[in-house]
């Protein structure tokens, strides 16, 4: 027969094997950071900026590269960065 005191460990011992066992969020990037993920088809990572909106149709306006690895990926959106960069004074 187990006590009162038995019951709390095991609930206890419970809760912190199904926290650790929770997966991690994901890091979320800033406003006009862009995106990178993963297109599970394709099976290629993408990294997608978007500039803004065009003045006539309203449609927001993508530049989109491709990678092989998240890295490639990442070093592409950050060229886009530099390249289509807006300088506000």
């Amino acid at each position: 027969m187990t006590t009162q005191k038995n019951k709390t460990q095991i609930v206890n011992l419970g809760r912190l094997k199904t926290a650790e066992l929770k997966p991690k969020r994901a890091k979320r990037r800033a406003n006009n950071e862009g995106s990178i993920y993963f297109d599970q088809k394709k099976k290629i990572w993408i990294a997608q900026l978007q500039l803004g909106i065009h003045p006539q149709t309203g449609r927001l306006i993508k530049k989109t590269r491709t990678g092989h690895t998240q890295k490639e990926a990442l070093e592409k959106l950050t060229a886009m960065k530099e390249k289509y960069a807006v300088v506000t004074h």
